[in-house]
Formats: structure tokens, C-alpha cells, sequence
């Protein structure tokens, strides 16, 4: 940026907005030099970096919170399922993360007892939730006890268990993690991105055409974009996998995780399986 510039937020929502919407390559290329010219282009992409970080770290906080909440509401939990379930200083949820997590919480926890951080959630917002909760948890345990046939076969399985619903919440926070990597990921690349993660040494993409049902073309447009060279952003992309030439048949590509994409996977499984 121009020494001693001064720059609006209004003017780099604009630029933001100009590069979401270029037309084509050449469009990005041009708005991009600009913005180099300006000084702006590498500011706005740290602060995007920066962006994604603090939305991590605070989804993260979120959860510990409420993590917390319930672990000393577990006399609570114990009398809605009517048998001792959790000790209340046990932490039975907290306990059930990875090192790494409950280190991260462990802090957070420590700074609010100290009262260096507030925390994210106020004390009433906590106790609503947790109250929700555990009428949800009430109501049923009463259902499950007093209906165990219902009167009506076909209205079978539209009520949620509680289980189902805490997989479908860690489901959700895998796609929300993927969402922060691009907002406007398709499902196609979600799925390419999977696959490959799910082989011990990627795959050729024939291999994966064939799998996921997919035309060249596609398979084509969904690894290229997460191999970071996605058509709005050339410069900065996912970076999530490596696209070689399968030396055996030439007409192919291989296909592996990068570093990046390994800890990506990590986290997925971890936010899957605590």
C-alpha cells in the first residue's frame, strides 16, 4: 500500500467484491495487478489467513464452553437418564477430546477462572442452552419408556435420537470446517478431497472417476481446484492435494494429499470421532 494510506472499509469490501465477481481469468489477473499496485492484494490475503484462524479458534472456544457447562451440569444429566452416569468433577465430554484440545481448553478455562478472558458465552446464555438440553434429553427418555410401538408405521424414524442428532452436529462441523477453506466448496470436491484421503497412497483418477461416478470433465475441474489453482483465486488456492502424471499411462494423473491436506483429514477425523 501507498505509504501514509489511509483505506476504508467500504472501499476494500469493494475490492473484495470485484474479485468474487471477475468474469473471467483475465478479468482476475487485471484486478489483481491493480490491487498488487495499491498494496492492498497481499493485505487483504493476510488478513483472510488471519480471518480463517480467528473463526477456528472460536468455534473451538464455543464448544469448549458449552462442553464445560454440561460437565458441571452432570448431576443434571444423571437425574434425566435416573442412574448415575457421570462424577461431577470427571469432565465427561471435555475428557473424551484429543490432547491438543484439551491443552487448548485447559487455557481457555484457566484465563476465565482468572479472570484474564471473559468468556465468549454470557452465563445465561449457557444455562439456557444446557436447560434445553436436558428437556430434550427428558422428554425422550419419557417417550422411549411409555411408547415403545407407535401407533403409526409410517411415522417411524422421524424423530431424531439424541445420538443421531450429536453425529448429524459433528457432521456439520467437519462441512463448517471445510466451508472455512472455500464457502463456495461443491459437494463434488468435498467428495474428491475425501476419497483421496481415504486411500494409503492416493489414487489415479481414473481410479476415482470410476468410484465417484464422475466424466472427465468434472473430475478434472474438482481435483484442479484443490490442488490450489481454483479459477477466481489462481494464486492462493486449497492446496490439498498433488496432481502428477501417473508414469505407468501417461493419459492419467496420480493423485495424494499435501502435508496440508494430511492435517486437514487429521482434524475431519478427529471432529468425527473426538
Amino acid at each position: 500500500m501507498t505509504p501514509g494510506r489511509n483505506v476504508s472499509v467500504q472501499e476494500l469490501l469493494e475490492h473484495l467484491a470485484s474479485i468474487k465477481n471477475a468474469s473471467s481469468q483475465q478479468a482476475f489477473n487485471e484486478i489483481r495487478d491493480n490491487l498488487q499496485r495499491l498494496g492492498i492484494y497481499d493485505l487483504l490475503l493476510d488478513a483472510e489467513e488471519k480471518y480463517k484462524e480467528f473463526w477456528d479458534h472460536l468455534g473451538d472456544i464455543k464448544i469448549i464452553e458449552m462442553f464445560e457447562q454440561i460437565d458441571l451440569d452432570s448431576k443434571e444429566i444423571n437425574s434425566a437418564e435416573h442412574k448415575e452416569i457421570f462424577s461431577l468433577e470427571s469432565k465427561p465430554y471435555l475428557n473424551q477430546q484429543t490432547n491438543v484440545y484439551k491443552a487448548f481448553a485447559a487455557w481457555h478455562l484457566h484465563n476465565i477462572e482468572s479472570g484474564q478472558n471473559e468468556p465468549v458465552f454470557t452465563p445465561d446464555q449457557l444455562r439456557g442452552m444446557a436447560d434445553r438440553s436436558y428437556l430434550q434429553l427428558e422428554e425422550e427418555i419419557e417417550s422411549e419408556d411409555s411408547n415403545n410401538v407407535l401407533t403409526d408405521p409410517e411415522t417411524a424414524g422421524e424423530d431424531l435420537k439424541f445420538a443421531v442428532r450429536a453425529d448429524i452436529l459433528r457432521l456439520l462441523d467437519v462441512i463448517e470446517t471445510l466451508r472455512v477453506l472455500d464457502v463456495e466448496m461443491p459437494a463434488q470436491v468435498i467428495s474428491c478431497f475425501l476419497f483421496i484421503a481415504s486411500r494409503p497412497d492416493g489414487c489415479t483418477t481414473a481410479e476415482m472417476q470410476e468410484e465417484l461416478g464422475l466424466t472427465a470433465a468434472s473430475m478434472s475441474r474438482n481435483t484442479t481446484w484443490l490442488t490450489g489453482q481454483h479459477r477466481s483465486n489462481p494464486d492462493r488456492g486449497l492446496n490439498l492435494i498433488t496432481k502428477k502424471v501417473y508414469e505407468p499411462n501417461k493419459r492419467l494423473r496420480y493423485l495424494r494429499l499435501t502435508q496440508q491436506g494430511r492435517n486437514l483429514a487429521n482434524k475431519l477425523s478427529t471432529q468425527l470421532n473426538g
